[in-house]
């Protein structure tokens, strides 16, 4: 097979392809959907058969990308998990804040929840602020792009590359051929 390999990926790194198809059966990208439609339409021996990278390409995928959808769903669906986690704890991480915040001692807590609550002023050094659910501004460069797309690791190895390297120097001026002298003909001549 011509197409690059993605198994030794997955096994290097503990990763079985049940997996890999549960993670993309849980993506909204096109490709993901088309991937596990045509992998639901095998038969088990024939998935074990003719494995991932087979599967990929006959559902119009090539294995780099199949890796590239697995692996960006896997990470949104981290960060999904760990602010469901959050959201979760934070009402018994409150209760308990709130808790020590009416003991005696508890005067870190009530500053911090007199904060959080905006009664008492942030101090406006060098703060992050998030605003989570607004969306991304659309840059000039890609006026398409939407927040859900992904775009190919090899774009974004570009950009960072440009990024990190800055931009190229300029092209010299252009040469015309009457311009270029041949070094063994000036040389003959003298």
């Amino acid at each position: 097979m011509d197409a690059p390999q993605i198994s030794p990926l997955l096994r290097q790194n503990g990763i079985k392809p049940a997996r890999l198809v549960e993670v993309l059966r849980c993506d909204t990208e096109p490709e993901s959907l088309a991937f596990i439609q045509f992998w639901d339409s095998l038969a088990i021996s024939a998935r074990h058969d003719i494995g991932l990278e087979v599967a990929a390409l006959a559902a119009g995928l090539t294995p780099r990308r199949l890796w590239e959808l697995y692996h960006g769903a896997t990470l949104m669906q981290a960060k999904e998990s760990v602010a469901v986690m959050m959201a979760e704890a934070l009402p018994a991480i409150m209760k308990r804040a709130l808790s020590r915040a009416k003991t005696v001692k508890g005067d870190r807590d009530r500053e911090r929840i007199m904060k959080a609550a905006r009664i008492l002023p942030t101090p406006k050094g060098s703060t992050t602020v998030i605003y989570p659910g607004l969306p991304p501004k659309e840059s000039d460069d890609e006026p398409n792009a939407t927040a859900g797309d992904l775009e190919s690791a090899d774009d974004f190895l570009m950009k960072a590359a440009k990024a990190m390297h800055g931009k190229a120097l300029p092209a010299g001026p252009a040469l015309d051929e009457a311009e270029i002298i041949d070094v063994e003909e000036e040389t003959d001549g003298e």
